[in-house]
């Protein structure tokens, strides 16, 4: 990830995307979800009733902070 002139190496895509929103998100479940499979977490509830359009919506209740993920994305 590069930050102006200063580049970060993150050991994993998890950590990675932890670094960039502020939230660890279960990177495994959220393929899963992109796909409209019902991967299910502990703390997390994907609402997949729009990803055929596109649209995926997953909140984290547990632990707290509360987090919300919201993705649109394009199939191709």
């Amino acid at each position: 990830m590069k930050n102006g002139n200063e580049t970060r190496r993150f050991e994993s895509l998890s950590a990675l995307i932890e670094a960039a929103t502020g939230a660890a998100i279960p990177v495994g479940a959220l393929f899963g979800w992109l796909a409209g499979r019902d991967e299910q977490v502990p703390g997390w509830r994907a609402n997949l009733a729009q990803v055929d359009a596109g649209r995926l919506q997953a909140v984290r209740e547990s632990p707290e902070p509360r987090a919300e993920l919201r993705v649109i994305f394009e199939r191709a």
